[in-house]
């Protein structure tokens, strides 16, 4: 298969069709070296002309400190604090500026309104492993919402143990 096809397989459309529980983990696993090191190319080039958090997800899964100015570009651009803490946890990952990402996450966090986006965060916020964080998301584990209450517990069961 050429590595454009294998592209468009790893980043699908832009839509919910396309991206609806969607994961690239398995293919990203099956490529050759060769091929993750043209990937990581070619998504680091598509992240400089356009802003997809899953060019930034996956970039974070290859582990490509590489892409760090790239992705560190896009976050001083954003003001969703969704996806700023989305970004944060992946320049977290890899390897930058810890303590200043963490700080981040948690006052964008803070900045958030709605339950459901909550939800969907908790499980970001416990993979930065800091007790900062953590404790955030443990204060909700006593809420009113039963869905705040019960996805705050079902992510602190996934944090990292150290």
């Amino acid at each position: 298969m050429k590595i454009k096809e294998i592209y468009k397989k790893i980043i699908p459309s832009d839509n919910y069709q396309s991206r609806r529980d969607f994961c690239n983990h398995h293919l990203i696993d099956n490529l050759s070296e060769k091929e993750k090191l043209l990937i990581e190319n070619m998504l680091i080039e598509d992240l400089n002309s356009r802003y997809d958090l899953l060019l930034i997800e996956t970039l974070t899964y290859l582990n490509s400190t590489k892409s760090i100015s790239v992705i560190e570009e896009k976050l001083k651009k954003i003001n969703e604090a969704f996806d700023k803490i989305v970004i944060a946890r992946c320049l977290y990952k890899l390897e930058k500026d810890k303590s200043k990402m963490i700080d981040l996450a948690y006052d964008n966090f803070l900045l958030i309104t709605n339950d459901y986006i909550k939800i969907t965060l908790f499980y970001y916020l416990v993979k930065f492993n800091s007790n900062k964080i953590l404790k955030l998301v443990k204060s909700y584990t006593g809420n009113k919402n039963i869905l705040l209450a019960h996805n705050s517990k079902a992510a602190l069961q996934e944090a990292p143990r150290e």
